[in-house]
C-alpha cells in the first residue's frame, strides 16, 4: 500500500479547485466504497487506480476500473453501483450554510 497524501487544491499552478476546500487529505486512510450504498460528495483526486471522494468528514476510495469515465476533480458527485459498475452523476444540489441577504 502506498502512503498517499494529497494537498488540495493546487492553486500554486493556477488550477481551479472546484468545490475542494484547501487542506491536506490523507488518501491512504480512505475506506473502500460500499457498492450497496450511494456515495454523495466532492471528488478529491483521480488517478489510474482510484477515485477518491469526500463523503461528510470521511474519504471513500472507488476503484477506477469500475468507471467508464471518471468524475471531474472538484465536482460534487453522487456515485452508485449497478451490476458492479460505478455510475457518477452530478449532485442536484449542494447544501450550504450561511446567510443570504
Amino acid at each position: 500500500m502506498t502512503n498517499r497524501t494529497k494537498a488540495c487544491p493546487d492553486t500554486s499552478r493556477g488550477k481551479k479547485a472546484g468545490l475542494v476546500k484547501p487542506g491536506i487529505y490523507n488518501l491512504y486512510l480512505a475506506s473502500q466504497a460500499d457498492k450497496t450504498k450511494t456515495h454523495d460528495g466532492v471528488i478529491l483526486h483521480v488517478d489510474k487506480d482510484s477515485v477518491f471522494q469526500q463523503v461528510g468528514k470521511n474519504v471513500v476510495k472507488h476503484d477506477r476500473v469500475n468507471f467508464v469515465k471518471a468524475p471531474a476533480i472538484g465536482s460534487h458527485s453522487s456515485i452508485t453501483y449497478d451490476q458492479g459498475k460505478a455510475i457518477a452523476s452530478v449532485a442536484s444540489h449542494v447544501s450550504s450554510r450561511g446567510v443570504s441577504r
